[in-house]
C-alpha cells in the first residue's frame, strides 16, 4: 500500500510541476510562516479566545481575577508570560487550534491581552503568528557555545510605553555540531520583532533579522537588536531602530560584549550573558557598560557585577570586598553586596538579602527578601522598590501585584497524547511584607 501511494504521488508530480512545488513547500523542513497580526479587539474578542471577563474577590481575596482556558503541550508550561507596562499588565498566552481534533491541537499563535490595572477588563486584544519565541528552561541548541543562552523574547521600555516581541525563527534551523548554525542558502532563516504601543496595541515598528539573535532591548525611543553569525558577540553587530521614524533604516555598531538590557536612553552591555550569576559554587564577576544607543559610545561602566536583573538592576560586589571562598555558604550569606538602579544610579545595601521581581499594576517592582528566613523556599519579601522610582530607600508597606499561575487539569488520556487542559489565573492581589523590613 505504501509503495502504491509513493508511485501515485510521483506520477502526479511528473504531470503537474506546480503541484511538485506545493508538495515540496509543505514537506520541506524549511517552511516559512508569514507574520500575521490580527485586528485590534477588546473584551468580546478575548472572550472568544477563552479569556474570561474579570470577577472580583471577597474580603481578603484578590481585587480581581481573570481566567483563561487553554490547551498546552506537556512541555510548554513556560510559553506564557505576564509583562509589566505603564497601562496595566500584558498577558501573553498560547493560542490553541480549537478547530483541530484534541490529539492534534498545538500552539498556532500567541494571544496578547492588555488588562485594565484597576478592573482587570481587557483594554485591547490581538493575536500574532508565528508564536512569540519565549525560551523554555529545558531548551538547548545543539552546536551552540556553552556561554550562549536563548535570549528573552520580550522587552519593555523603561517608561513602560512599548513592548518588543520576537517571533519564532522562520523557517526551522538545521544545526550541526560546530559553533555556527548551518543555514540553507535557498531558505535563509529570519526572525521578526514587533514593537507595540502598550497603550493602544498598535504596531509601532516591524523589524526582520537574519542570523543568530543574541539579545534585544528597548530604550524609550529605540529598539536594539544584537545579531551574529555565531553564538557569540564577536563578529556580530548591534543595530538600533528608531521608534519615532519606523521607516528609517537601522544604525549598526559593533561590540564584543552581550546586549543584556537598556535604560531609558542607553544600551546595557555585559562581558557575560544576562543570565550569568554568582553563588557559593561558582562566580565570575562581570563588567556592565551603558552605551549611547546610536553610536555605541560608552557612557558609564560598572565593574564587579554579580548578577543582572530585569529593568536595569545590578547586583555588585563593593570595592575592596574579596569574593568569599567557594562552597562557604555562611561567608557568602554574610558578604556585603549592593544593588544598583542603573536608571537613577541609586545604590542600596542588600547584604543578607535576596532579590526578586514582581509585576505591579502599572509597572514592575524589585523585591528584597531576607536570606536568613530558615529553610523556606520562598521567604516573604521585607521591602520593595518600584522600577523607575529613583529612590534609594526601599519601602515596607504592602504592595499590590498582578500574578499569573497555571492550574493543570489534565486527564491521564490527554497526558499520554502530550496535551493538557489548563486554567490560567491572572489576579491582582496584595503582597504582605514580612517582619524583616
Amino acid at each position: 500500500m505504501a509503495s502504491l501511494i509513493i508511485i501515485t504521488a510521483l506520477a502526479l508530480v511528473s504531470l503537474t510541476p506546480w503541484l511538485s512545488m506545493i508538495r515540496f513547500s509543505e514537506l520541506s523542513e524549511y517552511k516559512y510562516e508569514s507574520t500575521k497580526v490580527s485586528d485590534l479587539g477588546g473584551q468580546d474578542e478575548a472572550k472568544e479566545a477563552e479569556l474570561s471577563e474579570p470577577r472580583t474577590g471577597g474580603n481578603g481575596s484578590p481585587s480581581w481575577i481573570v481566567t483563561a482556558k487553554s490547551d498546552y503541550s506537556t512541555d510548554d508550561d513556560e510559553e506564557m508570560d505576564l509583562v509589566p507596562t505603564a497601562h496595566g499588565p500584558l498577558v501573553i498566552l498560547n493560542e490553541p487550534r480549537w478547530d483541530k481534533p484534541r490529539s492534534l491541537r498545538g500552539p498556532d499563535g500567541t494571544i496578547l491581552a492588555s488588562l485594565d490595572p484597576k478592573t482587570g477588563a481587557v483594554r485591547w486584544f490581538r493575536t500574532v503568528r508565528p508564536v512569540v519565541d519565549i525560551p523554555r528552561s529545558n531548551e538547548s541548541v545543539r552546536g551552540a557555545s556553552e556561554d550562549w543562552q536563548k535570549p528573552d523574547a520580550i522587552s519593555v521600555s523603561a517608561d513602560g510605553e512599548y513592548v518588543a516581541l520576537r517571533l519564532e525563527t522562520q523557517p526551522s534551523l538545521s544545526l550541526d555540531d560546530s559553533d555556527s548554525p548551518r543555514w540553507n542558502a535557498d531558505h535563509p532563516p529570519k526572525q521578526t520583532i514587533l514593537v507595540l504601543s502598550t497603550k493602544t496595541g498598535e504596531v509601532v515598528r516591524t523589524v526582520e533579522t537574519h542570523g543568530v539573535v543574541l539579545g534585544q532591548a528597548l530604550t524609550n525611543n529605540d529598539l536594539l537588536v544584537q545579531t551574529s553569525s555565531t553564538y557569540r558577540p564577536e563578529g556580530g553587530e548591534i543595530t538600533t531602530y528608531s521608534l519615532s521614524s519606523p521607516k528609517a533604516s537601522g544604525n549598526s555598531w559593533r561590540s564584543t560584549n552581550w546586549l543584556v538590557g537598556a535604560t531609558a536612553r542607553g544600551a546595557l552591555l555585559s562581558t557575560a550573558p544576562s543570565k550569568a550569576f554568582c553563588n557559593s559554587a561558582i562566580c565570575v564577576l562581570a563588567t556592565v557598560t551603558v552605551h549611547n544607543p546610536a553610536t555605541g559610545t560608552v557612557q558609564q561602566t560598572y565593574d564587579r557585577v554579580m548578577g543582572i536583573f530585569p529593568a536595569g538592576g545590578l547586583l555588585r560586589l563593593p570595592d575592596g570586598q574579596a569574593l568569599p571562598a567557594a562552597e562557604d555558604d555562611a561567608a557568602w550569606d554574610a558578604a556585603p553586596r549592593e544593588f544598583i538602579d542603573v536608571h537613577s544610579g541609586a545604590r542600596i545595601d542588600v547584604s543578607n538579602l535576596l532579590i526578586g521581581t514582581e509585576v505591579a499594576p502599572t509597572g514592575q517592582a524589585w523585591l528584597f527578601h531576607d536570606s536568613d528566613a530558615g529553610d523556606r523556599k520562598a521567604p516573604p519579601p521585607s521591602s520593595w522598590l518600584l522600577v523607575g522610582d529613583h529612590s534609594a530607600t526601599p519601602r515596607t508597606e504592602d504592595l499590590d501585584v498582578v500574578t499569573l499561575t497555571l492550574e493543570e487539569q489534565s486527564t491521564e488520556e490527554a497526558h499520554k497524547k502530550g496535551f493538557k487542559d489548563s486554567t490560567v489565573h491572572i489576579e491582582r492581589t496584595t503582597l504582605t511584607m514580612g517582619s524583616g523590613g
